[in-house]
């Protein structure tokens, strides 16, 4: 993207004499003001969230709008015996929504153990992709690790069917930050949440 800035020069008469003025490349500049207005976007829909229930739907919808993606799916770690599970997938992957992959299958656990996005523009070339059978007109996948306290609590999944370029790592890199620590702090509401309602249960019934 060029920006082209132009002015006259004038003699003392204040005849135009000529043209002068430079290009300048602001490619950069403009991808990191998208990128800022995306992330501002996708907070600010995640904060009219009651519950987690209602978060999750509103992140992945937001996913597909500025990914122009087709599928996204959040996949959460199962602290217990470290499955993954899809809590949640939308687009052409939705009814993958509840799968549960055992610990050690497919590359979700892969980013998981190492802490590192994964990138495929080929995906039906991947083995490891654990459903093949979800991809149909997605070829090209990306998952970040979703970390909160140095703690990877799941992956967050993209799929399209044009490449995922450099630029749109980098916007859901930053997304993933904002999403996994509003996942977490309205876990831990609810949670805190549950066990008032228990003690004011344990109350009564005493």
């Amino acid at each position: 993207i060029a920006q082209i800035t132009i002015w006259m020069v004038r003699d003392e008469q204040g005849v135009v004499q000529h043209l002068e003025g430079f290009i300048e490349d602001v490619t950069e500049r403009k991808q990191h003001i998208r990128q800022q207005e995306a992330i501002l976007k996708v907070a600010t829909a995640l904060r009219t969230a009651q519950n987690r229930a209602s978060m999750l739907p509103i992140l992945l919808d937001q996913l597909l709008e500025l990914l122009h993606a087709n599928a996204a799916v959040l996949a959460i770690r199962d602290p217990l015996n470290g499955d993954t599970v899809f809590e949640l997938a939308n687009g052409s992957w939705a009814s993958a929504t509840g799968d549960r992959l055992e610990n050690g299958e497919g590359v979700s656990r892969e980013v998981i153990t190492t802490g590192n996005f994964y990138l495929n523009n080929h995906i039906p070339d991947d083995p490891l992709f654990a459903r093949p059978s979800l991809l149909a007109d997605t070829r090209a996948v990306v998952g970040i690790p979703l970390t909160v306290r140095d703690e990877i609590i799941g992956v967050l999944w993209v799929g399209r069917n044009t490449d995922i370029t450099e630029t749109d790592v980098q916007l859901l890199t930053a997304i993933g930050e904002i999403a996994a620590n509003a996942i977490h702090r309205m876990t831990l509401h609810e949670e805190t949440e549950r066990q008032l309602k228990q003690l004011k249960t344990l109350r009564t019934i005493e």
